[in-house]
């Protein structure tokens, strides 16, 4: 689950436990604050790529040691992306660029001179306008799409790279990244060099650059000879830094494209369909060929075929954050009814009737403990249970159509729906 459907069940649980054991005006001053403190997750979600509320996006590499990736946005620029190219050429450097599908579609020229380069081409949506954020459903689905035909069209290649517009996300993203296999790319260094004066922008960008950085640049922001010089002097700058650079596909660990074989898994069979493609493939009866093909169409049955689902996640050694959320669950089965039956005790050893208080407090904390256990927890156990869903649904999947799940929509030709 995405932090955004986890902090979404949390909350409601704390707002309903908040309504049911509060009462009068504290009641809804509690109820407030956990809406607005909401509202303020839900803003910064949107707002800030970086912060992965609704899908996570790839910011900065990790690794000890790990190069800078030069990356532009909104081009290609007739006026300045031929001198950009020349500028990195001149300093060796392979850079990521992520054109507006509409610029792209004008210019696919340009478009297949940046690849020749070397350089990565990523999808920036189809018209990279403010409303983008908003779309849901289909016409979201179709920023996305327009985008990669329009820059398949001219280089013959698949982006697997997704920048959100402006950086904006919303709930919607998720989903529909995943049904188009695109791994989303935002930045660790951004500093608005549309607004800003050349100097401006490289003292910015030395200023904030480190090992893994993600740099955020724009073609068009300035006149050709401008944009030569600032870039220019950027590479120079972070190379005096004692800073490399690399390729974002290094820097990830994820292909720049989109391989045939993922191309080639169609959306989810019909019902009506399924059947008629179990009929020609033979072998197993045509129900199980049906059940087989159907289940593989799916979502979920793509997704396991894609990438080769097994259980070798189960003989790692679970995640320091997993085994605490774990830990703090059975922690706070302590803190809840044994401690409110240790302080009934106490209170009636003693006499004291004071120490009864100390039952509640000790259970309500335990509820407290055990949120932020399955806070923890909850994503870890979630990927376990998906893995261990996805392996037996690519496995029923061999078993019911009697061959091996990557052929297993290879019937009568993948991509033929």
């Amino acid at each position: 689950m995405s932090p955004f459907q986890t902090s979404t069940i949390l909350l409601a649980l704390a707002a309903l436990s908040a309504w049911l054991s509060l009462e009068g005006q504290i009641r809804w001053v509690g109820i407030g604050s956990l809406l607005g403190l909401y509202l303020v997750l839900f803003s910064l979600g949107i707002c800030v790529v970086r912060f992965g509320f609704f899908v996570r996006s790839f910011c900065r590499g990790r690794q000890p040691g790990a190069g800078v990736v030069l990356t532009f946005d909104d081009g290609p620029d007739p006026s300045g992306t031929k001198g950009l190219l020349e500028a990195l050429s001149r300093h060796g450097v392979k850079a990521a660029f992520f054109p507006v599908g509409t610029k792209a579609e004008a210019h696919p020229d340009l478009l297949r001179e940046i690849d020749q380069a070397g350089h990565v081409i990523g999808n920036h949506s189809y018209r990279h306008a403010w409303f983008t954020n908003l779309l849901v459903g289909k016409s979201l689905e179709q920023e996305m799409v327009k985008a990669q035909k329009v820059i398949e069209a001219a280089i013959g290649k698949t982006p697997a790279f997704f920048r959100p517009p402006a950086g904006l996300t919303s709930p919607h993203y998720r989903r529909v990244l995943k049904k188009f296999g695109l791994v989303s790319v935002g930045w660790d260094v951004r500093v608005f060099d549309t607004r800003k004066k050349a100097e401006k922008v490289v003292e910015a960008v030395l200023n904030k650059v480190r090992e893994g950085s993600v740099i955020l640049l724009h073609e068009g922001c300035r006149d050709p000879v401008s944009l030569k010089e600032m870039v220019d002097s950027i590479v120079k700058g972070i190379r005096g830094r004692g800073l490399t650079f690399t390729g974002l596909e290094e820097l990830t660990g994820f292909q720049a494209y989109q391989s045939p074989s993922e191309r080639e898994i169609p959306s989810r069979l019909s019902l009506a369909e399924a059947w008629r493609r179990s009929s020609k493939a033979g072998g197993k009866s045509r129900f199980r060929q049906f059940s087989g093909l159907w289940l593989a169409s799916t979502a979920a049955g793509r997704k396991a075929i894609r990438e080769k689902t097994d259980l070798t996640a189960f003989k790692e050694r679970p995640s320091t954050r997993f085994l605490t959320g774990v830990g703090l669950i059975l922690i706070s089965y302590v803190l809840g009814w044994p401690m409110v039956g240790l302080f009934s005790f106490l209170a009636a050893y003693y006499q004291n009737a004071g120490l009864l208080i100390g039952g509640p407090i000790a259970f309500g904390f335990s509820h407290l403990v055990f949120l932020a256990g399955m806070y923890l927890a909850g994503r870890g156990s979630f990927k376990y249970v998906e893995i261990f869903f996805l392996w037996s649904l690519r496995t029923l999947v061999e078993r019911l159509t009697g061959q091996d799940s990557a052929n297993a929509l290879g019937c009568e030709g993948r991509g033929s729906v």
